[in-house]
């Protein structure tokens, strides 16, 4: 299915952290509630979801060798002050949070980049901003999705959802 660009933003308090990611993951993007909205389709002429972990958890299929086109790419912007270790670190904390929402996730053929940016000087505790910026994280994916086009060529999320 169609990948695409999302954003997203959250707020607490003077906090304010926004997430862009561009989705076009080896895995299926899941909702909260664990559903599949959008991933490997049971055929090409399908709307019905094979569900990618299941079937590799099984057996019934094998991932390819090489990494040529999956990946997610994520931006976290923040106005917390964060130091270059806490960034990284934030950036890792918050990329956990793709998990939630992507499976299976950071696979060896996904190349997938998370990238911090402290544009401000509101001082809080780092674990603060990772726990916010998985939100933003999660959510930036489920817009990616819902949003993007297929163009006609490729199905995408609201080709499947508007019939």
């Amino acid at each position: 299915m169609k990948g695409g660009v999302g954003s997203a933003s959250v707020q607490s308090g003077d906090i304010i952290v926004g997430a862009i990611v561009a989705a076009n993951p080896f895995g299926d993007v899941l909702d909260r509630t664990g559903r599949i909205l959008a991933g490997v389709r049971a055929a090409t002429d399908s709307a019905e979801f094979a569900d990618a972990a299941r079937l590799l958890e099984t057996g019934r299929v094998q991932s390819r060798s090489l990494a040529v086109e999956n990946t997610t790419l994520a931006v976290i912007a923040t106005n917390a002050l964060l130091d270059k270790p806490s960034a990284v670190r934030v950036a890792a904390q918050a990329t956990l949070g793709l998990g939630r929402v992507i499976r299976p996730f950071h696979s060896h053929i996904d190349g997938d980049l998370t990238i911090v940016m402290s544009v401000g000087d509101v001082g809080t505790d780092a674990n603060r901003i990772a726990l916010l910026a998985q939100q933003a994280l999660q959510d930036s994916v489920h817009n990616a999705v819902r949003f993007a086009d297929g163009l006609g060529i490729l199905p995408a999320w609201r080709d499947l959802n508007l019939r």
